[in-house]
């Protein structure tokens, strides 16, 4: 597979991509996302070592919480933006600012079955 850029355009690729797989292949994909966040992440955009090592200092619990919600828009073919001011060059070391804000939800049917509404939208500024 090719990497996509890490720009909002390069995420609505990697959506339409995978939004394009069959249902088994596409949940194949969420779950890994779901299970290994770095990974899929270094695996699915092309990154720089400065956002490397940026991801890579994540705190483990966001990580976590930035996997549940990227299976959960993936596998249900939800919308997943990136919202990413230029970065200024040269980026201060301290100044990025990740804000994960998902508005995902899943209405539960009585026969088990649910509909997933929301986004998962991502802002980074500097």
């Amino acid at each position: 597979m090719n990497k996509f850029p890490f720009t909002p355009t390069g995420v609505a690729e990697m959506c339409k991509h995978f939004y394009a797989m069959n249902d088994e292949a596409l949940y194949a994909v969420a779950r890994e996302l779901g299970s290994d966040l770095n990974s899929w992440f270094k695996n699915t955009f092309i990154l720089t070592e400065r956002q490397i090592i940026y991801f890579d200092n994540i705190n483990p619990q966001v990580q976590r919480f930035m996997a549940a919600n990227g299976e959960f828009a993936l596998a249900n073919r939800l919308p997943i933006i990136l919202l990413k001011e230029g970065e200024p060059e040269p980026e201060p070391v301290d100044s990025k600012v990740a804000n994960p804000k998902p508005k995902l939800a899943a209405r539960i049917l009585p026969n088990g079955q649910f509909t997933p509404t929301g986004e998962f939208v991502i802002e980074i500024t500097y």
